[in-house]
Parts: structure tokens; sequence; C-alpha cells
């Protein structure tokens, strides 16, 4: 089952067909999926979003190899891509050596051998490639080179996602008997060390053999004056006035104090951390049903991205997708340090 988003208007598949059938060749179909922001939700196993540019990624697949035979394999873009590749034929081989030069066509600057590229294959299918947000390809191709690593789950932010460009997550596994994992989470948080602590989270996870970047950004002051929006601190709050009212059963709430933390951000951590624990508390104490689930988060999701949605003009601005960029950067340039 394929739910689809356009414009804000529900598309069947049929209808997502006819459009793309519309167009007259590649060129068209990417300038499509580029002007109307299409996201298609996976909502059987494999569970997850595929956004405009994940699309147009398996279209540069489709025409790289000629054919729509490696993507055709993938469910949910099995229809997709007969109305865009059905009467193409391709003579390309599909082995090791192929793979490699499709990856060294997209990232020609980067300097991985050829026996690091292999490693590359082995952790990471073209599906998943698809998958896998612009922004974050070059770092996710370069720890995937690496022995003893392998990512697990990344994401950037989209200007048509709940999240925006708010956040960002980094997460891989590691062999725990060749990996000092100490040395390369010193390494990563150097590598974070410039960016300013009041304005910037960066959190650093280790759980056995899995380490989680997450990151997450707030507008400056300057910015908020600027466009006349609600003080973040005030915003904070607002909120935990009521979500305090509502679910007073945590002693940390007695001890919540924005004058004493020692940046905004911290703040503002708090009160996100709290909203989605506690809502999500709620809907698992009320029994919310999975026909009954839709409607719950399209009341409260709101209220859990409410730092999201109040300043969602930051977010989407090109400041913040530098700031994402640069972040990704970093965790590249670990993984250049590594190689």
């Amino acid at each position: 089952m394929i739910k689809t988003e356009m414009n804000n208007l529900q598309l069947n598949e049929k209808q997502l067909i006819d459009c793309i059938s519309k167009c007259n060749n590649n060129s068209e179909i990417s300038d499509f999926l580029n002007k109307n922001l299409i996201s298609i939700e996976k909502l059987e196993p494999p569970f997850g979003e595929l956004r405009s540019e994940h699309l147009i990624k398996a279209l540069t697949i489709a025409k790289f190899f000629n054919t729509n035979e490696l993507i055709s394999e993938v469910p949910l873009l099995q229809k997709f891509y007969s109305a865009i590749a059905k009467n193409i034929q391709s003579n390309r081989n599909f082995n090791q050596r192929s793979y490699i030069e499709f990856y060294k066509s997209q990232f020609s600057d980067l300097r991985i051998s050829e026996s690091n590229w292999k490693r590359v294959l082995n952790k990471i299918s073209l599906e998943t490639f698809i998958g896998i947000d612009k922004i974050c390809e070059k770092a996710i191709i370069l720890w995937n080179s690496l022995s003893g690593f392998k990512t697990t789950n990344s994401c950037s932010g989209h200007y048509d996602s709940n999240r925006y460009f708010s956040f960002s997550n980094f997460d891989f596994q590691f062999n725990l008997n060749g990996i000092n994992i100490s040395k390369v989470s010193k390494l990563l948080k150097s590598a974070f060390s410039n960016f300013d602590s009041d304005f910037f989270k960066i959190d650093i996870e280790i759980n056995n053999n899995q380490l989680g970047i997450n990151f997450f950004q707030i507008p400056p002051k300057k910015w908020i004056n600027e466009h006349n929006k609600i003080p973040i601190i005030e915003l904070c709050n607002k909120i935990f006035v009521q979500f305090k009212a509502t679910f007073n059963t945590n002693e940390n709430f007695e001890n919540f104090d924005t004058q004493k933390y020692n940046s905004t951000i911290e703040a503002v951590e708090f009160v996100r951390r709290n909203l989605w624990k506690y809502i999500n508390q709620m809907n698992v104490n009320l029994q919310i049903s999975d026909s009954e689930d839709d409607s719950f988060w399209n009341i409260f999701r709101a209220r859990c991205l409410i730092f999201e949605e109040t300043y969602k003009d930051y977010y989407i601005s090109e400041k913040a997708i530098n700031n994402v960029t640069l972040f990704w950067k970093k965790i590249e340039n670990v993984g250049i340090d590594l190689q």
C-alpha cells in the first residue's frame, strides 16, 4: 500500500503514475518530481518514506544502467518506474564492477580504494542507497568503506517533512573487537567543538555495538526578533506549564527552571523530550487502536513538533540548511580521518 502526498493533495498510485506517464523524457520527470515535492510512504515493512530527491536518485540509477530492472525489484518503485522505462532494454552486465562504476560516477572526488568500494557494496544495496538523503550521501559512503563500521540509520531533513531541517541523525554499528570506539567518539566530539552550544545540540550515545549522533538546532535570537516570533524561552515556559498540568507525575517537573540551564537549547531539549515521552505514554495508556492512531497523531504530532512548527521559516532557510550540511561535512571529514 502506498500513500502519496503532492502539494498537500492525496494521490493514489494510479494518479501518480498517470502524471509521470505524461512526461516525455527523464528530464521532464525530474522537473515534475522537484516541483511537486512528492512523498511516498511505505505503509508495509520495511516502513519509511521516499521523497522527490530519492525518486530522482532512482531515476539516475535507471538512466545509468539503461534499465529499470534493478529498481523494479524494489516493490515500492516497481509500478512507478514501469511508466518511465518500459521500453528500455539494456546489455549492461549487472555485476560488482558495474556497481562500483556507478558509485564512482556519483562520487568522483572520493578517494576510496577498490577493496573499500567492495565493502560499500557489501553494506549498501541500491535500495538502501535510494533512500539515503542527498546531504548525507558522502558521509554514509565513506563510513561504509571503513572496516568495522556499518551505518544503520540517517536523516538530514526535508522541506516538506514534519521536522524540516531542524534535526539530523547518524547511527552505525561497530566491531566491538576491532574498533576503539572511545577514540572514534572523541574524534566526533572534537569535530563539533566549534558549534555554538547555545544554538546546537549534539548528542553522542553509545549502546553496546551501536553509536548514534543526534543533531538539533534552534534559531538565534536575532532571527527571532527580525521575524517577530515568540522568544524560545517564552515558548518553553508556555509548553512546560501545559504538560506539567497534564502529566504532573515526574519530580523533574518541579525542578525545571529555564534560568538554571547553561544554554537555551538545553531548556528546549527538556521540553522536547518530555513532550514526546508523555504523549507517547498517553497513546499507550489510552490503548489507542491502529485505526485511531492516525487521528491521535493528527492532533498531537503538531504539539510534539511545536518548535519545528513555530520556527519553520528558519528551518527551511538557507542558513539552517547550511548548518545541517556542515554537520554532515564534519561526519564526512571524520570518516576521511579514519581511512
